[in-house]
Parts: structure tokens; C-alpha cells; sequence
């Protein structure tokens, strides 16, 4: 890699700005690069708040929460960082509280990265 170039890993969203020789970038957005992560365990800790979920669930919102956590530990269960954290990033802030309570720690820890907390 040259003097001129950048390498950026992950997927980044939000505006990029890269500006001069220095290589000057801002991220203004947020990365969802994947960590090491153990995916047994995540997936059952995303079948455990899909339950509590279920339980729980009475508004609309909230079973449309519900579906993008089933869909999460689908991804789950194939490896799938991406998928996971689209999921738990558009089911946000709805069950962040949910997963605290139960204490899904990876679970948690996803959602809090994917709702920018």
C-alpha cells in the first residue's frame, strides 16, 4: 500500500470524507465490522430474547421487533455477522432493554453497537 492509500475494513455507512495528501478521512457514519464472535452462543442467546419477546409482545412495533430478532438468530445460526447485526440494528432500541434485563451479553453488546450507544 502506498503513501496515498487507505484501507478501510469493514462495511462503513455514513459520509466518508477523504480530503488532502495526508489522507485525511472522517467517518461521520458507523462501521459494522465483525468481531470474533461465537455463534452458538449467540444464536441461543437470540432464541432466549425472541421468547422473552413473545411473552412480552403487544404493540405492533414490538412484534415487528420480534421478527427482526427471529431473522437475527437466522443469521445467527449461519454465520452470518452481517445479517445479525441488520437485524438487531433495525429491531434497535425496542429491545436493547428486553436483552439487558435477561442479560444476553453478546446479544446486548450488538445492539448497543448497532444502535450507536
Amino acid at each position: 500500500m502506498s503513501k496515498n492509500e487507505v484501507k478501510i475494513g469493514g462495511n462503513v455507512s455514513g459520509s466518508v470524507v477523504v480530503s488532502g495528501t495526508a489522507g485525511y478521512i472522517s467517518n461521520s457514519g458507523s462501521t459494522d465490522t465483525e468481531p470474533t464472535i461465537d455463534f452458538t452462543k449467540l444464536s441461543d442467546e437470540l432464541a432466549q430474547l425472541r421468547e422473552a419477546m413473545l411473552q412480552q409482545a403487544k404493540t405492533r412495533e414490538e412484534s415487528i421487533a420480534v421478527g427482526e430478532v427471529a431473522q437475527a438468530e437466522k443469521f445467527a445460526l449461519e454465520k452470518d455477522y452481517s445479517g445479525v447485526y441488520k437485524h438487531l440494528k433495525e429491531a434497535g432500541h425496542t429491545v436493547l432493554k428486553i436483552a439487558q434485563d435477561i442479560g444476553v451479553e453478546i446479544t446486548t453488546n450488538i445492539i448497543k453497537k448497532a444502535i450507536g450507544i
